[in-house]
């Protein structure tokens, strides 16, 4: 199809919403008391390969936007050096598929020893590990340049004809095809020891932790990419459209100490103290709490807590640097673009990250108003410093189109965008809680019970810098509420004002009958529509999403065991995702919203 002076390829139609994916998951806990004993062994083990995930026959030549191709080359029956804008294959051609191989798994042992009536002490140990392997296929650039060179092919005497891409023999198809293979692989043994006892009437609780973190990124050698110690990619990746990464090795251990005092005054009134201290190789946190119960009446408990916390950059954000896609509009003159660009998102891992701090507050009430109706609400409040966040490569292009980290070819067209990780040197958040829980058995020893649990978020508060592209507290900025919005321009995620969900219970004849009704506010998106998306649909208000689930389950008893076998459809109604325009990813918003529709869950628990 033509758009303006380009011929665009509708590559959407080739990919699925949802993949052909195979799910293995294995589930197994023992459990054993005895007198002064008890241990607890659980083990989880899943594995999730993604069949088929198909992809667009060939991806755009961006390594070629910022190199010519002279007359007589590739075909070109222009007698003055172009700029390739296409791809090597395009609709007549099938799609290759990206498969993925995930593999996970949980063991965890716990042990509870009472050393005596006064003095409890539970260990616990567990590992876990996540891998990931991915293999995304691309044309091979130094052959694609050989190609278009006219030494290409198994015999090196071939040329490419991007202008007639029928033409190209199958040999030459092969000789260019290439892809991106990665494995990452995260790992964590933490081992955990917690001393309880009493002294003077007193609750005293001494804890340690002992954490192992392991993190390992490799790519095939086509897809390597360096950087040098100051982030700068120094060699890109073989490929004509991925980017690939860096391979990364890293370890980290962290050590800490907590300890917790309770100190009941009477029947009304408690107060618990705890603190925590924590070493995450150079950096230490020492962080305390205080919370407040207060019962004024037996039906009523009024508490409050105030305290600070402190959370260490992860690996992947301090080491690992990969060069991902994303859809980019080019602000000029002061005015955003309204068509979008495939650029490189280059984004490198950030080792002088700091550790975010926060302190958190909070003033709420549980009133169980009588045998069968419980209600709790929970005003909260957190105050962030330096929170951990990636840098938006189109905030970037929005707040300093002429910013250095934006690469551009001899034409002006932005090319790449590089990204890190940064520390938000501020961030303001305030939300309620509202809990509601109902239960009640009939006569006929039928039980029904309602639960509806909502979230209300007041702010969201984080910096809008008048001096584009920095983050340092000596630039000038001010706070803007990002609660409702899709916030495309801004280094964060969609916040919908109210999120709840409400549950229905029905217990008759030994078997449960439920229904789950979710519930996501609908926001803004103050991004551009372009009138292409007007026609088709697209609006500047994203729907609120209201899902219902169904389900039955029935436990059957067998010896001394337990058979659960349960049935559930979720989605019941079919519901689609709200449409959000997000060019060119442009059909739902894949942080809140699931397109799969309605899922049918059949489950089974055995317990011996």
């Amino acid at each position: 199809m033509l758009a303006g002076p380009f011929c665009k390829f509708l590559y959407g139609t080739r990919f699925n919403i949802v993949n052909d994916e195979d799910h293995k998951k294995f589930y197994l806990s023992f459990k054993k008391d005895n007198d002064n004993l008890s241990y607890k062994l659980t083990a989880i083990v899943a594995n999730i390969d993604v069949n088929d995930n198909p992809q667009s026959p060939s991806y755009p030549a961006l390594s070629f936007m910022s190199k010519k191709i002279m007359p007589g080359q590739g075909g070109s029956p222009f007698n003055v050096p172009v700029t390739w804008y296409g791809r090597p294959l395009g609709s007549a051609f099938p799609s290759p598929l990206s498969p993925k191989d995930i593999d996970q798994y949980h063991v965890s042992g716990l042990v509870n020893l009472s050393l005596n009536e006064n003095i409890d002490l539970e260990l616990s140990i567990t590992q876990s590990k996540h891998e990931n392997f991915h293999n995304r296929p691309d044309t091979i650039n130094s052959r694609m340049e050989n190609a278009i060179s006219g030494n290409g092919g198994s015999n090196g005497n071939q040329t490419w004809n991007i202008f007639d891409p029928l033409s190209n023999s199958e040999d030459l198809i092969e000789y260019i095809k290439g892809s991106e293979q990665s494995l990452r692989t995260g790992k964590l043994t933490s081992l955990d020891a917690i001393l309880r006892t009493k002294f003077n009437n007193n609750n005293i609780a001494i804890g340690l932790q002992l954490n192992d973190e392991t993190l390992d990124v490799k790519y095939n050698e086509l897809a390597r990419s360096e950087f040098d110690q100051s982030g700068n990619l120094i060699k890109g990746a073989d490929l004509l459209f991925l980017g690939g990464g860096k391979n990364v090795s890293s370890d980290r251990n962290k050590k800490a100490l907590f300890f917790e005092v309770e100190k009941i005054f009477s029947e009304n009134f408690d107060v618990l103290f705890a603190t925590r201290y924590e070493k995450v190789e150079n950096d230490s946190s020492f962080d305390p709490k205080l919370s407040l119960n207060f019962r004024p009446t037996d039906k009523l408990l009024i508490r409050g807590s105030v305290g600070t916390s402190f959370s260490t950059p992860s690996m992947a954000q301090l080491f690992s640097s990969k060069i991902a896609l994303g859809g980019v509009r080019d602000v000029i003159n002061g005015v955003e673009q309204s068509s979008s660009l495939f650029v490189r998102v280059i984004q490198v891992g950030n080792p002088n990250l700091k550790p975010a701090t926060s302190t958190n507050s909070n003033l709420g009430l549980f009133w169980n108003l009588n045998d069968n109706i419980s209600l709790s609400a929970d005003f909260w409040k957190i105050n962030y410093k330096d929170r951990l966040e990636l840098e938006d490569a189109q905030t970037k292009i929005i707040e300093n189109p002429d910013n250095p980290d934006i690469q551009r070819n001899e034409l002006g067209d932005i090319t790449a965008v590089s990204t890190t990780f940064f520390n938000e040197e501020k961030t303001k958040v305030k939300g309620l809680d509202i809990n509601f829980d109902y239960k009640k058995t009939l006569s006929n020893q039928t039980t029904l019970d309602l639960g509806i649990n909502a979230t209300h978020l007041f702010d969201y508060l984080t910096p809008e810098h008048e001096e584009g592209g920095d983050h340092e507290d000596e630039h000038e900025s001010h706070m803007v509420n990002r609660v409702g919005r899709f916030n495309y321009n801004a280094h964060t995620h969609s916040l919908p004002r109210l999120r709840l969900n409400a549950f229905f219970g029905l217990t008759h004849n030994g078997i449960r009958y439920s229904v789950n009704t979710r519930y996501l506010d609908g926001y803004t998106n103050l991004r551009p529509l372009p009138a292409a998306a007007v026609s088709s649909g697209y609006e500047n208000k994203v729907d609120s999403f209201l899902v219902f689930d169904i389900g039955a389950s029935k436990i059957f008893e067998i010896e001394k065991s337990e058979l659960k076998l349960g049935l559930h459809l979720m989605n019941a109604f079919d519901e689609s995702a709200p449409l959000l325009y997000d060019s060119p990813d442009f059909s739902f918003d894949t942080r809140l919203h699931d397109p799969r529709g309605r899922l049918i869950n059949l489950s089974l628990d055995y317990e011996f």
